[in-house]
């Protein structure tokens, strides 16, 4: 069952994307939500169904989100940072009568690396961000990041004892572009996504003749515990669909992408006019 932070946010980009792709010549608005209605009431499985008016032509496209995520190790390496590090910086918060955020880059490893390695290091890295976190208490100030620390520890004190959600440590892990090559990381980790979502979200209603678009969102919402690939440009992010495309000829006729600063941009396609068109 996706969080309220998740439906906020797909109702935030579906109403982004309508109000972007609208102006004088093309309309584009939210019809129905089919995936809010109970199961068994759903005729189409897609996030939204979409009325767009263009020229004299007026159609109902089906249109689904997808978000464009991180690499698959980075939820492991957030879980490992966070469960060693919440106990005591906890208490640290909870002596300095003072909330505290975390920063902090997540730690990865390449595959040759042994788990004995991998937690010698997650072992140290939650050490010094619990010192790091007292040392602020201690002098009532923040803990800037340190020149050449791979962790980019950051904290910072908030001048209240807790968090709006009642917690007293809130983390931020950031990522950096080390590794892997984008357009990699984009083909093992959102290719299959969007397939998955071209053949069972969209293929049914391109079947039956409606028009449809898949809507990748790569900002996200605060919620998330991985966050999106916003270091991914709109032309790798464009590549890659396009190989998924090519797995499942005739299903897309439009992809949409919401990038890390809620800009919209048509990368496949245009709404409101098919590229597989089967209406008379």
């Amino acid at each position: 069952m996706p969080t309220p932070e998740a439906l906020a946010r797909e109702d935030d980009v579906l109403a982004r994307v309508c109000e972007a792709l609208s102006d004088t010549r093309r309309t584009v608005t939210i019809e129905e939500r089919p995936d809010r209605l109970p199961p068994g009431q759903r005729v189409l499985n897609v996030d939204a169904l979409l009325r767009v008016r263009c020229a004299d032509e007026e159609r109902i496209w089906a249109a689904d989100v997808c978000t464009v995520p991180l690499p698959q190790e980075v939820a492991g390496a957030i879980q490992a940072f966070e469960q060693r590090t919440l106990p005591e910086l906890d208490q640290v918060a909870c002596e300095a009568g003072r909330a505290l955020t975390v920063a902090y880059r997540p730690r990865l490893f390449p595959d040759r690396v042994d788990a004995k390695t991998r937690k010698r290091r997650h072992d140290a890295d939650a050490e010094a961000a619990v010192e790091a976190a007292r040392q602020a208490a201690r002098l009532g100030r923040d803990h800037p990041p340190k020149s050449g620390d791979e962790l980019g520890l950051q904290i910072l004190l908030h001048d209240r004892p807790t968090h709006a959600d009642g917690s007293r440590v809130s983390f931020a892990p950031f990522v950096s572009g080390s590794g892997a090559s984008i357009t990699d990381q984009l083909r093992r980790d959102l290719a299959p996504h969007v397939c998955e979502k071209l053949d069972k979200q969209l293929k049914g209603p391109r079947t039956t003749g409606y028009p449809t678009v898949l809507v990748l969102d790569q900002h996200g919402h605060p919620g998330m515990r991985v966050p999106t690939n916003f270091l991914a440009s709109p032309a790798t992010i464009r590549l890659v669909l396009g190989e998924c495309v090519a797995k499942h000829p005739g299903v897309l006729d439009a992809c949409v992408l919401i990038d890390p600063n809620n800009r919209v941009w048509e990368l496949i396609g245009r709404i409101g006019t098919p590229v597989h068109d089967t209406a008379a």
